[in-house]
């Protein structure tokens, strides 16, 4: 069985620039369990392009609980294209796919941040600037979105300036989004997309 890293803890110790080369999510289509403290460090350009076998996209595809802190991602290219029903979804800078009881604290996404699924499938859902879709019990802390003129989240539904759809109970805490968000069928938000109704938002913008 894959390590799922439940009880481990990295810790990033400098800047990183990816270059635009296209990355693999960590924990994808597995599961990141663990602990991961970017220390305020920044994750820069940041690319994944996929066709209609991908979904679970971001630095972390697939986390459950998990704690994902202290991290900054500047300039962000994702597109998920494809024909296949499910696919296309569950896409965000950070975290595509968020399982579980986890605590996404002190993030910041910034710079030119494109992050699009394909509009005219129904599974180019659950996307959002730093986290995708799912969960059961999520705290989001001083998460912020700063991005330049351009950007945008772009999907068929469940589209969201932070989030794209949360499940369960979901807390926002100081944090803000300024990107342009669009969903070409339904369900769309400045925060988060499609929100449960145990949602609550303080000092949000």
């Amino acid at each position: 069985a894959p390590d799922t890293f439940e009880g481990k803890t990295f810790v990033l110790t400098s800047d990183i620039d990816l270059n635009n080369q296209h990355w693999t999510p960590i924990g994808y289509w597995e599961t990141f369990n663990g602990t991961f403290d970017g220390q305020g460090y920044t994750i820069k350009n940041l690319r994944h392009h996929g066709t209609e076998e991908d979904c679970y996209v971001g630095l972390f595809g697939y986390a459950e609980n998990a704690t994902i802190k202290n991290v900054t991602i500047e300039n962000v290219d994702m597109k998920l294209v494809g024909n296949a029903s499910w696919a296309g979804g569950h896409m965000g800078a950070l975290v595509g796919a968020l399982e579980g009881t986890s605590v996404i604290e002190n993030i910041t996404v910034k710079g030119d941040v494109k992050i699009e699924g394909d509009l005219t499938m129904a599974g180019a859902g659950r996307i959002g600037a730093v986290v995708g879709g799912n969960a059961t019990s999520v705290a989001l802390k001083n998460v912020v979105v700063d991005a330049n003129e351009g950007s945008y989240v772009k999907g068929n539904n469940a589209i969201g300036g932070i989030a794209g759809q949360l499940q369960g109970v979901i807390s926002f805490e100081d944090c803000s989004s300024n990107i342009d968000v669009t969903a070409q069928q339904f369900y769309a938000g400045g925060i988060i997309g499609l929100a449960p109704a145990k949602t609550s938002f303080t000092n949000c913008s």
